[in-house]
């Protein structure tokens, strides 16, 4: 989560994010943050019906249960300025 925070830290002009119910609520303040500061915002949420972060976009049709089974893990991806990209693969028994 720390490089994902960097790289929010980091965007002077868009941000992209895909993101998951359970990492949200750590980068939630740091992206109205930026927000703020003119940064445009887009995200698709998995999960968290009731957050919006930018102009926002929920993905519901499937549980993150239901995806987590499958993959085995939640991808949770972050783009800045055209510049910069991290996809990140959170499961129970690593980060990479």
């Amino acid at each position: 989560m720390k490089e994902i925070s960097n790289i929010i830290e980091r965007a002077q002009e868009e941000l992209w994010v895909s993101i998951w119910e359970g990492q949200v609520n750590k980068i939630e303040s740091l992206i109205h943050r930026k927000e703020e500061e003119g940064v445009h915002i887009f995200s698709i949420l998995f999960g968290a019906p009731r957050t919006k972060i930018g102009t926002t976009f929920h993905h519901n049709y499937m549980t993150s249960h239901v995806v987590k089974e499958s993959m085995g893990a939640h991808l949770t991806v972050i783009a800045r300025d055209g510049k910069e990209v991290l996809i990140a693969n959170f499961s129970d028994n690593s980060t990479s």
